[in-house]
């Protein structure tokens, strides 16, 4: 039996080269946005002032956002609640919630990149922008 096993090619194994350092430092200066859709056009808000977008599931936690309007542009979007319970939850929401926020500002939309490592956050995020942006008469 031995004499058979001996025959036997083992499988080669493949290394995977190193990340290189230039690589880590930009993964680590911020949290990298994943595009996932094509570019819409901003929808026309109909009312100005401020909407709180609907209470969503982002399964850690729920997100909820209020969003500005003045003149019939989206000015400011505030996080009124997020998954926090959790040191990885804040670390990670503390990371995208900025992101989301500028992206939302300069798309005038919910439609929003997804940021890569908080997925969820970020759908529950668009979900609840678009409510507002809904209930301002976009």
């Amino acid at each position: 039996m031995t004499q058979l096993l001996a025959r036997v090619p083992l499988p080669r194994l493949r290394v995977t080269p190193s990340v290189p350092k230039a690589r880590l430092a930009a993964a680590k200066a911020g949290a990298p946005v994943v595009r996932i859709a094509a570019s819409v056009p901003p929808a026309a808000v109909r009312a100005d002032g401020t909407f709180v977008g609907s209470v969503e599931n982002a399964y850690y936690g729920l997100v909820q956002v209020e969003a500005n309007f003045a003149q019939g542009k989206l000015v400011s979007v505030k996080v009124l609640q997020y998954p926090s319970d959790r040191r990885t939850s804040v670390y990670i929401n503390s990371r995208a919630l900025p992101v989301l926020r500028r992206e939302a500002i300069a798309a005038q939309s919910a439609n929003v990149d997804i940021v890569s490592g908080a997925t969820l956050t970020s759908r529950a995020f668009a979900r609840s922008l678009d409510a507002a942006f809904n209930r301002a008469g976009a």
